[in-house]
C-alpha cells in the first residue's frame, strides 16, 4: 500500500506537464548519473573531479541531488558523497495508460532500463541524508522478519500478433492488459513455475504470503485453476479478455516439504482459444538470505544483528522517504510494519557525464524536434521556415535527447514531447506548427534495442502523433492533437533536403493551379459486395469536391476484380498534374490492394516534378512508419523532384465506417468550409479530429482519430481555396464562322470566342466583368460580358457582323483574385484573308492533347464488370470529347469476345448520331445469347487521340433467376446502400420498394428504376430513428411476380 501511494503521488507530480523542467539550473553543470539497480551509491571527490565537477564547487558549494524533478537527499562529509537510489521501474510509462492506474504492478520499463539522476552543485542548504536511529528494540533476534521475494516474467509482450493474438480493436494509448508479460500457455499445457525461497525458516510461525499476477491473451472470458505445491486450490479464477488479474494466496509453513514454491496453472476447457500467461510472482516469506542484498517486512519490533561493517540498512524502501538506518552497539533496531532492504555493499555508478542544459526559446510558433544525427538538415529546413519565403515563422530546433533531458527527466519517454510542447506553448496553441523529423519506432519488442532508430519518438502501439499533444489545448477535446502535426519519417540529412527541396518548389509557385483541381480516387476490396461499399465510400465525399469551393475533377478508378492485389498504372494522371489522390481499400505498408507501386522505380514511370499531391490512404498499416519497413507512404513523400507533398494514411487498422466519417469531416472542411478552408494541412487535421469529438465514444472512431499519422511539413496550405484567379491568355481568344459549314469569308456574321481559366476558388454567386475591345478599320468597339463564377473553365461569345478585324483585347474585372497580372490579353491579326479562308481562327485553340471519354451502356445503364445485362434492352455506346467532333462511324472502334471464343473480333455499328456537337451516339449491331461476353470500346477525336479503353466482361442468360436483395453497410446510421442483382432475359414490367418498420408501418416507399444486373439505390438514414426495418422489393416479371424482403438496422 505505501509503495502504491508513493507511485501516485509521484505520477500525480508528473501529470503537470508544462512543469517538467523546474528543478534545472541552467546557469551550472550537471553530472549526469546513470543507475540500473537499487543500492546506495558512493562518489568519492576524486571522482566528481575527474567527471568534471570544479575543485572550488565541491570545496565552497553543496551537492543537489534530484531524480524525477524531486531533490534526493545526500550524504556528503567534504570527501563523499553517498545517496539511495532506485533503479528505473517504468512509472513515467504509466502515464502512456488509460486510465494511468491501467499500468500493472510492474518494475519493467517499455523504453529504458537505466534510472537517471542529476548532481548538481549551489549554495543553497543540502538536503541530507541523515541515518536515523530507531529507539532500542525490546526483542532481540530475527524472527518475524519476512523476506520478500519477486520474481517477474518479461519474455513476450501480450499484444504482438506475431507470437498470439490481439484484441478485436487495438488503441494507441496503453491499455489494461497490454504489456510484458510471460509465455502464454493455452486449453492443453499445464503451465509449472518453481521458485527457489532462499534461506526459508520452515520453523518460523508466520504464514507465507504469495500474491501473482496473470495476464488474458485472448478475447475470451478467462477461467483457471491452479494448484500450489501439489495441492489443487479450490477456486476458479475468472476474468475478462486480455485483461490483468491478480490473485493473493495465504499459506503455512506446513505447506511447504522444501524451500520451493511450484505453482501450476490450467485453463478450463471453456473457449478453445483461452490463452494467459503469468506476469509476476511475488513471495513474502520467514527467513533471510544473508548472503546478498534481500528485501524484507518486520511484522514486530526488532533488534537485530549487524552483519558487516560496509553493510547499509534502509528503511522504507519502497517510498519516497527511504532512509539509513543507523546501528546501536552493532545492531539495528527495526519498526513493526516497514519494508527494509539490505545492502552489503555501496555501488558504482553505470555510467556518469558531465553536461549542461541548453535554455530553450519559449517564443516560437513553428517547432522542430529532430535527432542529433539531423541536426544540419533541421537547421536548414528551420532556416527555410523563418524566411519570408517560407512564411517567417519563429522556428526553434529542438533534439529528442535534450528534451528527455529537461522534460522527462533524463528518461526516454514520448512524454518528453508531451511536456516541452506545453511548456513551449504556455497555453497559447493557434497558428503553431510541429515538425517531427525523424523516424520513430513503436512496435514494443524493438524499443529498448533500437534507440538508436527511435529518432523521434511516436506515443504508443500503434504509433500515434496525435497523442504526443492531446489533451494540451483546453478550447479542443482531450483526444484531439493540441498544435498542428506532421512528421518526416526520415534517417538521413538528404532526405529532409530532398523534401524541402519540393516544399520550395510548391510554396515559391502560385497556390492557384488548374493541375490541383485534377482528382483520383481509387478504392479496392476483396469481395464484390465490398468493392461496392468502399468505392460508394469515395463517391459520397465527391461532391464536396466538385461542387464546393475548388470545383474539382475527379477520376475514379474502381478495384475490378477480387485478386488480393490488383495493379493499376496511373503514371500518365500523375504526370499530367494531381491535386488529390484518395484511396479506400485493403492495404500494408507496402502495398495496397488497388496498387499503385512505388513512386521511386523509373521503371512505374512516375515524373511529375513540381506537381506534387496531398494523398490520403485508407488501408490497414499503410501508414506504419514506426518500424523496419521501408512503407509505400514515405516513398511518395521522400523521393526526390516527384512523386507526393502530404501524406495521410493510418498506423494501424483501419475500418471502413470511421474512414467514411473522417474523410466526410476532411472533404467538407477543406472544400466547402470556407472558415476552415485556407487552414494548413495541419491544422485542418486538427479541426477534422475536433468534429470528431461527439462520437469518440465509439473505439473505432477513436482509434481512428489516434492513428491517423500526417507525413508531410503540416504548415503547408495547398489547395487555392481563398479566392479565384481567372486567367486568359492570348491562346484562348478565337473567331469562328456563325455558319461552321462555311468559311468565315462567306459568312455575314461572326463569333468571338474567349475561354477564361479559373485556377482558384469556385464560388458560383460572384460576377465578374471581362471587356472584349475589337479593332476593325482602325476604329475600336467595346463590350462587356458579365459571367458568373465557374469552377475550371468557361467561354465568353458575342456575335458581331462580319469585318476585317485587326485586334482582339480582353480585360478581366474580377475583383479580389490571387493574381491580376493574368487578367488581360490580345489577339492581333496581320492577314485577314487567310483568316477569312478558315472556319476558325487560330487553329487548335486549345491544344488537343486529351482523348475522348466512351461509355457503353443498356437500357441507359452503365455496363459493370461481372454482372448481367438485358439481351434485349436497348445499347448505346457514348463518345464526348472537349473538342466538336463529326458524327462519323470511324470514330468508334467496338471489340467482342463471345461465349466459346478466346479473342477479340470488331463488331459493326448501326449508326451514329451526333447528340450535341461535343458528344456522339452509336448504336452497337450485336446480337445477345446466353453466355459470357467481354467487349472493349475505344474512341478517337478529330486530332486522332484515342480514350482509355473500355473494357467489361458481362453475362446474358435466357431464362430469369431468383434475384439477390442486400444491404451495406448493415447497420448502418448515416448512409446505406441496397444492392439488387437480377438475372433475366429482360427487364421487370414494374417494380416498387418501400421500407417497413417492425409494426409494418410503411416508412418512406422509393423510386427505383431496376434493370437486369446490378442494381444500387442509396438509403439516407439520417432522418430515420434507430431499430429495425425492413426493405421490401416487389418485381413483377413477365412470368410471375416476386418478392424480395431485408432486414436493416439503424444505430
Amino acid at each position: 500500500m505505501r509503495y502504491t501511494l508513493a507511485f501516485l503521488t509521484l505520477l500525480y507530480s508528473l501529470v503537470g506537464f508544462g512543469q517538467a523542467n523546474r528543478w534545472i539550473d541552467y546557469t551550472k553543470g550537471h553530472l549526469e548519473i546513470s543507475i540500473t539497480q537499487d543500492g546506495v551509491y558512493e562518489l568519492n571527490k576524486d571522482q566528481l573531479i575527474k567527471y568534471g565537477v570544479l575543485t572550488e564547487e565541491i570545496n565552497s558549494k553543496k551537492p543537489h541531488l534530484f531524480h524525477h524533478g524531486i531533490e534526493i537527499p545526500v550524504s556528503w562529509n567534504g570527501n563523499t558523497l553517498q545517496f539511495f537510489a532506485k533503479n528505473n521501474k517504468g512509472q513515467l510509462d504509466s502515464l502512456l495508460y488509460r486510465p494511468y492506474t491501467a499500468r500493472p504492478t510492474r518494475t519493467h520499463p517499455l523504453f529504458q532500463d537505466a534510472a537517471i539522476y542529476y548532481l548538481s552543485w549551489n549554495d543553497e542548504p543540502i538536503k541530507a541524508w541523515t541515518p536515523k536511529v530507531n529507539s532500542a528494540a525490546t526483542v532481540q533476534g530475527e524472527a518475524s522478519i519476512i523476506n520478500k521475494k519477486i520474481v517477474e516474467y518479461n519474455d513476450q509482450y501480450s499484444f504482438n500478433n506475431s507470437i498470439g493474438l490481439l484484441p478485436v480493436l487495438q488503441q494507441s494509448y496503453f491499455e489494461e492488459g497490454e504489456g510484458w508479460t510471460g509465455k502464454f500457455w493455452s486449453l492443453d499445457t499445464t503451465a509449472t513455475f518453481s521458485i527457489e525461497l532462499e534461506n526459508f525458516d520452515k520453523s518460523a510461525k508466520e504464514d507465507i504470503q504469495i500474491a501473482f499476477q496473470l495476464n488474458g491473451r485472448s478475447n475470451r472470458n478467462h477461467h483457471v485453476m491452479y494448484e500450489i505445491n501439489g495441492v489443487s486450490q479450490s477456486d476458479t479464477l475468472f476474468f475478462g479478455p486480455f485483461s490483468h488479474f491478480e490473485k493473493k494466496v495465504t499459506l503455512s509453513p506446513s505447506s511447504f516439504t522444501d524451500n520451493k514454491l511450484v505453482v501450476k496453472f490450467f485453463a478450463l476447457k471453456v473457449f478453445e482459444l483461452d490463452w494467459v500467461s503469468l506476469s509476476r510472482i511475488e513471495i513474502q516469506y520467514p527467513g533471510l538470505d544473508k548472503d546478498k542484498d534481500y528485501e524484507f517486512f518486520v511484522l514486530s519490533n526488532r533488534s537485530v544483528v549487524k552483519t558487516c561493517e560496509s553493510c547499509i540498512l534502509i528503511e522504507d524502501v519502497n517510498s519516497e522517504n527511504a532512509v539509513e538506518v543507523g546501528s546501536q552497539n552493532g545492531s539495528y533496531n527495526l519498526e513493526k510494519g516497514k519494508f527494509y532492504k539490505y545492502f552489503k555493499n555501496v555501488l558504482a555508478p553505470e555510467s556518469i557525464k558531465l553536461m549542461k542544459f541548453k535554455e530553450l526559446d519559449r517564443t516560437a510558433n513553428y517547432f522542430i524536434v529532430t535527432h542529433s544525427s539531423l541536426l544540419k538538415s533541421a537547421n536548414e529546413y528551420a532556416a527555410y521556415r523563418s524566411s519570408e519565403s517560407g512564411g517567417g515563422y519563429s522556428v526553434s530546433v529542438v533534439t529528442s535527447e535534450d528534451l528527455y533531458k529537461q522534460f522527462c527527466y533524463g528518461e526516454r519517454n514520448p512524454v518528453a514531447i508531451k511536456n516541452y510542447i506545453q511548456w513551449a506553448c504556455n497555453g497559447d496553441f493557434k497558428g503553431k506548427q510541429l515538425l517531427l523529423l525523424g523516424r520513430g519506432v513503436s512496435f514494443p519488442d524493438v524499443l529498448k534495442q533500437w534507440r538508436d532508430r527511435d529518432l523521434v519518438p511516436t506515443v504508443g502501439y500503434p504509433g500515434s502523433d496525435v497523442l504526443l499533444s492531446a489533451g494540451l489545448d483546453f478550447d479542443y477535446d482531450s483526444d484531439v492533437q493540441a498544435i498542428s502535426t506532421g512528421r518526416l519519417n526520415v534517417t538521413k540529412d538528404i532526405e529532409v533536403l530532398n523534401y524541402l527541396a519540393k516544399v520550395k518548389e510548391i510554396e515559391s509557385a502560385p497556390i492557384a493551379a488548374d493541375w490541383k483541381k485534377n482528382f483520383a480516387h481509387l478504392s479496392g476490396g476483396k469481395t464484390v459486395s465490398e468493392i461496392s461499399v468502399l468505392s460508394q465510400t469515395l463517391k459520397n465525399i465527391s461532391p464536396y469536391a466538385i461542387e464546393g469551393l475548388l470545383g474539382a475533377d475527379i477520376e475514379t478508378f474502381v478495384k475490378k476484380s477480387t485478386t488480393e492485389v490488383e495493379d493499376i498504372d496511373i503514371a500518365s494522371q500523375v504526370n499530367e498534374g494531381l491535386g488529390m489522390i484518395a484511396f479506400a481499400g485493403h492495404g500494408s505498408a507496402n502495398v495496397i490492394d488497388l496498387n499503385i507501386g512505388y513512386c521511386s522505380p523509373l521503371e512505374n514511370g512516375f515524373n511529375n516534378k513540381g506537381q506534387y499531391p496531398v494523398m490520403y490512404f485508407n488501408g490497414c498499416g499503410v501508414g506504419n512508419v514506426f518500424y523496419r519497413y521501408d512503407p509505400l507512404t514515405t516513398d511518395w513523400l521522400l523521393t526526390p523532384e516527384k512523386g507526393a507533398i502530404a501524406v495521410f494514411s493510418n498506423s494501424f487498422w483501419s475500418y471502413q465506417f470511421s474512414t467514411q466519417l473522417f474523410l466526410d469531416a476532411f472533404y467538407q472542411r477543406l472544400f466547402s468550409d470556407s472558415t476552415t478552408a485556407n487552414l494548413s494541412l495541419g491544422e485542418l487535421h486538427k479541426e477534422v479530429n475536433q468534429s470528431l469529438k461527439n462520437i469518440k465514444f465509439n473505439p473505432y472512431v477513436l482509434s481512428n482519430i489516434h492513428q491517423l499519422v500526417l507525413q508531410g511539413d503540416p504548415a503547408i496550405k495547398f489547395f487555392p481555396v481563398e479566392k479565384p484567379d481567372y486567367q486568359v491568355e492570348e491562346s484562348s481568344i478565337f473567331i469562328s464562322s456563325s455558319n461552321l459549314s462555311q468559311p468565315i469569308a462567306q459568312n455575314d456574321q461572326l463569333n468571338i470566342g474567349v475561354v477564361i481559366k479559373n485556377t482558384g476558388r469556385f464560388d458560383k454567386s460572384r460576377v465578374s466583368k471581362a471587356n472584349i475591345t475589337i479593332t476593325s478599320n482602325n476604329q475600336t468597339n467595346n463590350f462587356e460580358q458579365v459571367f458568373n463564377g465557374f469552377a475550371r473553365r468557361d467561354t465568353l461569345s458575342l456575335t458581331i457582323p462580319n469585318t476585317p478585324i485587326e485586334k482582339i483585347a480582353v480585360a478581366i474585372i474580377g475583383g479580389d483574385e490571387y493574381s491580376v497580372d493574368n487578367n488581360f490579353a490580345e489577339l492581333v491579326i496581320s492577314n485577314w484573308e487567310e483568316v477569312g479562308s478558315r472556319t476558325s481562327f487560330p487553329a487548335n485553340v486549345v491544344p488537343d492533347n486529351i482523348g475522348p471519354v466512351v461509355y457503353f451502356k443498356v437500357d441507359n445503364k452503365l455496363i459493370e464488370n461481372e454482372t448481367y445485362i438485358n439481351p434485349n434492352g436497348s445499347q448505346e455506346i457514348t463518345l464526348v470529347d472537349e473538342n466538336p467532333i463529326s458524327a462519323k462511324i470511324d470514330k468508334i472502334k467496338v471489340e467482342l469476345i463471345q461465349p466459346g471464343m478466346t479473342s477479340f473480333e470488331e463488331i459493326s455499328l448501326k449508326s451514329v448520331v451526333s447528340k450535341t456537337p461535343y458528344e456522339l451516339s452509336f448504336t452497337p449491331d450485336i446480337n445477345l445469347v446466353k453466355g459470357t461476353y467481354t467487349v472493349r470500346v475505344t474512341g478517337f477525336d478529330e486530332n486522332g487521340n484515342s480514350s482509355k479503353q473500355f473494357v467489361r466482361t458481362f453475362l446474358v442468360n435466357d431464362r430469369r433467376m431468383d434475384s439477390q436483395l442486400n444491404i451495406f453497410p448493415n447497420p448502418g446510421s448515416i448512409v446505406s446502400v441496397a444492392s439488387l442483382e437480377t438475372i433475366a432475359p429482360e427487364r421487370p414490367q414494374n417494380s416498387s420498394v418501400s421500407l417497413y418498420d417492425l409494426r409494418g408501418q410503411v416508412i418512406q416507399e422509393f423510386i427505383w428504376n431496376i434493370g437486369v444486373g446490378k442494381n444500387e439505390k442509396e438509403i439516407k438514414l439520417s432522418s430515420i430513428p434507430p431499430g429495425i426495418y425492413y426493405l421490401k422489393v416487389i418485381l413483377d416479371w413477365s412470368d410471375g411476380t416476386e418478392e424480395l424482403v431485408k432486414k436493416l438496422i439503424v444505430n
